[in-house]
């Protein structure tokens, strides 16, 4: 072989192995780029994992706090009834007052409100008597049975009168009748 010819010989084999290398570059980049994206997904995988091991982490408390919820609907499901019988209210309000020694002028019955689970029902009461009186008859209607508020209490003394004038609001409660 001639110089010549090994000229050539070294410049292909060089050639060849410049275009190998970049070759070779252009295939390392690409499987890096590949690598890296793999390894992205790797840790938005892992992430979500972490996640969603943390939603089940909490899934223990969020069943106690479950059976919780559920045992005081059962107890208020055994003292709420499931409808109101306004003459019984009545003849209870009624009674009360006397036994406290209280005049009963006016009960008036608003009409109920539907809310998601239960229905309300206002009873506005005016009484008449003493300081004393309106105090008990308030503790003993707070003892009643069914599930009930005080809504509103105003307490005035009109001149030239000895007893009391008092407004009083109670609102009792009572599961929604079946359609």
């Amino acid at each position: 072989m001639s110089t010549l010819g090994r000229l050539l010989w070294r410049a292909a084999c060089a050639t060849a192995a410049i275009l190998g290398t970049f070759a070779g570059s252009q295939l390392l980049q690409e499987a890096w780029h590949d690598f890296e994206a793999a390894e992205r997904g790797v840790v938005e995988r892992r992430m979500i994992f972490q996640e969603k091991q943390g939603r089940v982490g909490n899934l223990e408390p969020l069943k106690q706090q479950l059976g919780e919820l559920r045992d005081v609907l059962r107890v208020l499901q055994q003292r709420l009834p499931s409808s109101l019988d306004e003459g019984e209210i009545q003849r209870a309000l009624e009674t009360r007052a006397a036994r406290n020694g209280l005049r009963l002028d006016v009960v008036r019955r608003s009409s109920e409100v539907p809310k998601e689970f239960y229905v309300e029902q206002a009873f506005d009461l005016v009484l008449r008597g003493r300081a004393t009186g309106v105090a008990a008859f308030l503790g003993d209607t707070a003892t009643d049975v069914r599930v009930q508020t005080l809504r509103s209490l105003a307490m005035m003394l009109p001149p030239g009168a000895d007893d009391l004038r008092t407004e009083v609001t109670f609102v009792y409660y009572h599961y929604p009748e079946e359609p």
